[in-house]
């Protein structure tokens, strides 16, 4: 090592070193960890990994192809924003999806120019404003990119990395003698409020100064050029009211998503609620700590004493971090500002290496194994991992001691003095600051929404004054409600204006909405507390939410979608009864269910928990029928097995509807094993259909609308599917992943515009899949993969049907049912079953050998998920089988 480099790394300071050393060690565990889990470990940090980049291509879509961004898809980011990504859009000839707009060259080009860019400025930023050699510099960039904050803020392409760079600007220049350094410090806070707004409250730090309302002036002058000036070329100001509503949504919207990636206030003591069965006690716990960390907050910012000034800087990027209603982890990368001027401090306090561990648990990047430290929460949206619980905690730690250390400091500043001598306009300033911090505060976390959809407005009950059958039905239904919801609880979903009809037992039924009422229960935790006997679900139809007085924008449907997901799932999985269906206007359901004994139904299953080796059973075609609406109400077994146990005969069910809808996001992630045996005379045909979804369930005709899972060892015989796309396997899937292996389609109609004897838009693999004697009745496409603009990977699969073109498929029934072939799709089945057993023995001997385990830990080690064994082909009979497996 050459003297130069050993005189840069002397003159770095012990605080450096160790927060350098910590980080970057944390991270090469965490790159070690995932080499060995094979990347497992890693993946858990990230968001999801079939969204990477999404917050750009998302915001390019929503921002740049709507007509109106805020009402149609419910943007939440400021008018520039908006303005920003609508100029991106520009440049792509046609409307595109998001994933299409992220597929094209173009499209990561611009990405690509844009992130270099954001980085580029940010270590632009370090440069000048981190205090330190040349090597120190280099080491904080280093160690700030290999921070999860950072990589979850690359990851998700967010446009925070550019407002970190704004608020360094500030930062160093609002204070600075020069006008011009000032000035640019202003409209660098502006535009940054213009991005995010919560940085407003950097803007804070200018009323500690005595007699700075000419900079103030000037700053709020900037404030509004960049926030309101742009609202003029997106429909108005009166689009201002909507962005609020779009942001109160999402913050009530996201807060029941799950508690993985999001460290705000509410979301940690929540989760400890959760992990230790107090919910109710803790979330009231965040509640009151949220609140007392808004006012003490914004008092410490304006009348605090530090011994730091990076004190004072981190106390307002926790404010960033942890107060709004959703916070994700790349959040954490406003704490950059504080870390810098906490280490380019030269003088150093014991009390500084508390605080220099707290930074390296911030952003060290840490082995995220979830599934076995939280299994309790894995079939949340965003599931727990030990990341997001280190720094939940190691942020609430730190507000602590940073708001104790203040108030210290700030009483013995003040000992002995008149404080009542304090300005008059500084008071004012005070006392406005803290009114609209504890506004903004309530309105996020107690004021719900009231949009234009507004769940409540919903004219849940008018029918046709003409048509007599609705009007007796309803009557039937007003009758069934005074005989028995009388001293009874209800829930009902959405508001059941029931007042008028039933005003008598009114009082006793709470609605599960967003409104202003009392009796409203706005959260899934919510339906848990009511505890009520009858639930009442309507499936408001498309009529009633597109009507033109309540026009559902694009954010306010997916939040009655999700509603009614969580409501059903929540019938289905509590127990209850569904006892009696009123149906009016021909497609709308009003369901009452019954609380019954308390137990999870298992009416969908005769056994099993799921496992690879003890998976759900399903043996009669109730069981599947009833299996179909869980899924539909939202539980997705996720990574779960489902195995058929005999053939199952479909022809007395006649309201079968398809496994998984291509748009209300409840998919099935699992494993469906057919086992060898068939699902004989299934019919899906459209017109059966009364559900909400009924404008989306003509594009979902098959057995599983939208697959993100398996189905492996299954046929599907003598059944009908008609609909605009039919298909017998799966209309359409999630990801390249998902699977349709071992299976045969035979004898199946199926009738639609695109018609597939397997599947129709559909982008996972196919393997060793015969399609036999079937009828497709379509005037455009049909074929095993009915849409053949669909990348998918296909091998082994063949059909006997002869089309007029693209007959790169077919193969005579006789070759199908030759020795030679059926030996054939055996070898396939065996090196697929070979692949996975080796990957279970090479995990054993890993273990084994490297972990000093014994043979009795060797038994508990699982197959590596999601697998299956698939099953022998046979000729029974001259025709073609699957045997059973054990």
């Amino acid at each position: 090592m050459n003297q130069k480099i050993k005189r840069s790394i002397k003159e770095i300071d012990i605080k450096s070193k160790i927060y350098y050393i910590g980080v970057i060690l944390l991270a090469l565990a965490a790159v070690i960890a995932g080499i060995v889990t094979k990347g497992e470990t890693v993946k858990n940090v990230l968001f999801n990994h079939d969204d990477v980049f999404m917050d750009f291509f998302n915001s390019v879509n929503n921002c740049g192809f709507a007509y109106d961004a805020y009402d149609e898809f419910g943007v939440i980011y400021p008018p520039l924003v908006v303005l920003f990504y609508k100029a991106i859009s520009l440049l792509f000839p046609a409307k595109l999806a998001a994933q299409e707009i992220k597929a094209s060259s173009l499209g990561m080009i611009i990405f690509t120019i844009y992130t270099v860019a954001c980085v580029m400025l940010l270590i632009k930023c370090i440069k000048k404003y981190k205090i330190g050699n040349g090597l120190d510099k280099f080491l904080f960039a280093v160690s700030m990119f290999l921070s999860v904050p950072m990589i979850f803020l690359l990851e998700r392409g967010n446009i925070l990395i550019l407002v970190i760079s704004l608020l360094f600007v500030f930062l160093y220049g609002y204070d600075s003698e020069k006008a011009s350094t000032r000035h640019l410090a202003y409209i660098c806070l502006a535009i940054a409020v213009s991005i995010k707004l919560y940085p407003v409250v950097f803007g804070l730090l200018l009323l500690r100064k005595k007699k700075n309302f000419k900079n103030i002036a000037w700053c709020v002058f900037y404030g509004i050029i960049f926030f309101f000036v742009p609202f003029i070329f997106i429909g108005g100001f009166s689009q201002l009211f909507v962005l609020i509503k779009n942001i109160l949504y999402t913050s009530s919207m996201f807060g029941n998503k799950g508690y993985g990636f999001k460290v705000n206030i509410t979301n940690t003591f929540a989760m400890f609620g959760d992990l230790l069965h107090h919910s109710y006690i803790f979330e009231s716990i965040g509640n009151a700590v949220m609140i007392s960390a808004v006012i003490i907050g914004v008092l410490l910012i304006l009348f605090g004493k530090f011994n730091s000034n990076w004190k004072l800087y981190a106390i307002i990027s926790l404010f960033l971090v942890m107060v709004p209603g959703f916070s994700y982890v790349y959040s954490i990368a406003y704490m950059l500002i504080p870390l810098v001027a906490f280490l380019n401090e030269k003088k150093t306090r014991k009390s500084d290496y508390i605080y220099l561990l707290l930074f390296i648990l911030q952003f060290g990047l840490f082995i995220a194994k979830k599934d076995e430290l939280f299994s309790q929460f894995e079939g949340s949206e965003l599931a727990l991992n030990i990341t997001t619980l280190i720094e939940s905690v190691v942020l609430l730690l730190m507000m602590a001691m940073l708001y104790l250390d203040g108030i210290i400091t700030t009483f013995k500043s003040y000992k002995g003095k008149k404080i009542l001598h304090i300005p008059t306009k500084a008071v004012a300033s005070v006392a406005m600051a803290g009114i609209v911090f504890v506004c903004c505060v309530f309105s996020v976390y107690y004021t719900p929404t009231k949009s234009g959809f507004s769940i409540t407005s919903v004219d849940c009950f008018q029918v046709d004054e003409d048509n007599q059958k609705d009007k007796k039905t309803l009557e039937d239904f007003y009758e069934f409600a005074k005989k028995n919801f009388n001293n009874q609880k209800v829930l009902a979903f959405p508001k059941i204006d029931l007042t008028t009809k039933l005003s008598d037992i009114a009082s006793n039924v709470s609605y599960y909405d967003i409104s202003y009422y009392d009796n409203s229960v706005k959260t899934q935790k919510g339906i848990e507390k009511c505890k009520a006997e009858y639930i009442v679900i309507y499936n408001a139809m498309k009529a009633d939410i597109n009507n033109t007085d309540k026009q559902l924008a694009k954010n306010e449907k997916n939040q009655y979608l999700q509603m009614y997901r969580q409501i059903s799932k929540y019938c289905w999985s509590k127990g209850y009864n569904e006892l009696k269906t009123f149906t009016v206007n021909d497609d709308i359901d009003i369901t009452v269910w019954q609380r019954g004994n308390g137990k999870n139904k298992k009416e969908w299953t005769s056994g099993g928990k799921g496992t690879r080796d003890n998976p759900y059973l399903i043996s009669t075609a109730e069981q599947l029928n009833n299996f179909s609406k869980f899924v539909n109400a939202g539980a997705r077994f996720k990574n779960k097995y489902i195995m058929l146990t005999n053939d199952i005969d479909m022809k007395d069910i006649k309201d079968f509807k398809p496994i998984g809808y291509e748009r209300n996001n409840n998919y099935f992630k699992g494993v469906f094993d057919g086992n060898g045996y068939s699902i004989k005379n299934l019919n899906i045909v459209v017109e059966n259909y009364k559900d909400v979804f009924d404008d989306d369930i003509k594009n979902d005709v098959a057995l599983f609308g939208k697959l993100c899972g398996k189905i492996v060892n299954l046929t599907v015989e003598n059944s009908t599917f008609k609909g605009f796309c039919a298909a017998v396997f799966a209309r359409s899937c999630s990801n390249s992943n998902n699977a349709i292996i071992n299976c045969i389609s035979k004898n199946n109609t199926i009738i639609g515009t695109r018609c597939g004897e397997i599947v129709d838009d559909y982008c996972g693999s196919i393997r060793s899949v015969l399609a036999i004697n079937n009828k497709c009745t379509s005037k455009g496409y049909k074929n095993v993969v009915a849409y053949t603009d669909t990348n998918n990977n296909i091998e082994s699969c063949y059909t006997d049907t002869l089309y007029k073109k693209d007959n790169y498929r077919y193969l005579p029934y006789d070759v199908m049912t030759n020795q030679a072939f059926v030996d054939s799709l055996n070898d396939s089945a065996n090196q697929y079953n070979d692949k996975i057993h080796l990957e279970y023995t090479s995990l054993i001997h890993k273990i084994y050998y490297n972990k000093g385990k014994t043979s009795k830990d060797i038994d508990k080690i699982k197959y590596p998920d999601p697998s299956v064994k698939l099953s022998q082909w046979v000729l029974n009979g001259g025709q073609l089988a699957l045997t059973h497996n054990k």
